[in-house]
Order: C-alpha cells, then structure tokens, then sequence
C-alpha cells in the first residue's frame, strides 16, 4: 500500500524537516517525558524521516536500550545512517514502509509524527503500532490540525499556501486536519486509556516563519503535477512569502499539534 506522500524526501526533505523538528522539539520531549520513556525501553519510530525524534529517543533510553527508526524514503535513511550511526550505537534505521510493519509484541512504545495525516487508511498503521507492542506498552502519535494554521497580518499568499497544502494532500487521499480523529483512531486499533493533549507553536523568527515557505517549495512539484496551480503560480506564491517572513511584524501560528497516546 502507498502513503500517497506529497512533501520531497532525500536532502531537501531532510532539511525541511531538521527545522521543524527544532520548533516542536521541546513539546515533543515533554510528551515523551510524560508519558513514561525510559532508560533500557525497546522502541519503533514509525515515519522516522530526518531522525530527530529517533534520536531524541534514543537519548532517553540510554545505551541499554534500543530504537529503530523507519522510513518509506530510502534515501533519506541513508542520509541518516551516515550521519548517525557512528554516535548512537543504539538507533538502527530501516527503509520500510508503515504499512508494512509485520511484527508482534516487540516494543515498549511505539511512536509516530506527522505520518498519519498523509495516509489514506491511517488505521492500518496504528493497528500494526498495536500488534508491534509488548502488552502494556504505550503507542504515541502527534498530528495535525491545519483549521488554526493562520497568520498575522493577513497575507493573500498565506493563505493560498495553506489551501494548496490542503488540496494536495487530499488529491492524495489524505487529511491536515487528522489531529481530533487520532483518538478514536487510536481505540478503534485497540488501544485502552487513550488520551490526549494539545499544543500550538508560535513562529516569531525567521528560521521558524520559513517552514510553509519551504513547505510549499517542497511540495510544488505534487501541486504541479496535480494541476492545483501552475508552476509560475507557485514561484509567485514563493516570493510573496518570503517577503512576508522576513517582515519583523509578521507571526505565524502553526497548526493545533495534538499529541494522543494509548496502551495495549
């Protein structure tokens, strides 16, 4: 089964994602933190991309325990493999599809960011998240909710932007706005005591206002190919918004991050 995935992969996709991953990383660890990781932990980061959660894992759980980081993008695994397999003995990072998990009662947790919303049968990757923990363990997953992506003032470009992001990814057979439905997701998967958390970040500065700029950059060959816009289009859209990003009055509040975990 394919994902459908419409964001560039390799390089280019790898560094689009370290930026984000640096914004949300604070909430992240919280939400790891809270949920109980541990040194010694057995754990699955499902859509692994860039790494950066793999590894903030993997500090978490020490030398005795072990992460194994997956990815669609075979290309983007072996960026990550030589970048990190030297430091962190304990990450191992595999180019495989979500949809193709086929293992039981392995892991402790089980994690995933920003996966779900780009998959047309988002159940059948949190259902193998189930079978692939021990019982007990604790499957977690943030995603998105696009409705309270906006900015501030009022940009024509943002806005086109995020109407693009939003129809492309649905062309695709996907949803921007899964957050609210992971919980019911999360149960219907089998998950006992599922609960949620929410969290907005706010960008201020120019290294984090860039993100739907290079977003749309990376996206712009699947709006393209889909007939969404032209690219002429798109290059405009570009330029507007980097003219908006670099302006100091300029905030972007990002998409409603809903954090949801379950135990099997």
């Amino acid at each position: 089964m394919k994902s459908n995935y419409v964001i560039s992969g390799g390089q280019k996709g790898k560094d689009r994602l370290k930026i984000l991953a640096e914004v949300v990383q604070e909430t992240t660890l919280n939400l790891l933190k809270n949920v109980g990781i541990s040194e010694g932990m057995h754990c699955l980061d499902v859509g692994c991309g860039g790494g950066d959660v793999t590894i903030e894992i993997a500090k978490l759980i020490g030398a005795k325990g072990k992460v194994i980081g997956i990815d669609m993008d075979s290309s983007i695994i072996q960026l990550v493999q030589e970048e990190f397999k030297q430091q962190f003995p304990n990450i191992e990072f595999r180019a495989l599809n979500a949809f193709d998990i086929d293992e039981r009662s392995q892991y402790d947790l089980t994690y995933s960011r920003f996966l779900l919303a780009h998959l047309t049968n988002p159940g059948i990757v949190t259902t193998k998240m189930y079978h692939a923990l021990k019982p007990g363990g604790v499957a977690i997953v943030e995603e998105t909710d696009f409705s309270g992506y906006y900015c501030y003032p009022e940009s024509q470009a943002f806005t086109r932007y995020l109407e693009l992001h939003r129809q492309v990814i649905d062309r695709r057979g996907g949803n921007v706005d899964l957050g609210a439905k992971v919980p019911k997701i999360l149960k219907d998967s089998g998950f006992k005591n599922v609960q949620v958390n929410l969290v907005q970040p706010i960008f201020t500065k120019l290294s984090e206002k860039i993100i739907p700029q290079l977003t749309l950059l990376n996206i712009k060959e699947a709006i393209v190919s889909e007939k969404l816009a032209s690219q002429k289009e798109v290059d405009s859209l570009l330029a507007e918004l980097s003219q908006f990003v670099e302006s100091q009055q300029s905030i972007i509040v990002f998409a409603r991050l809903f954090q949801v975990w379950g135990y099997k």
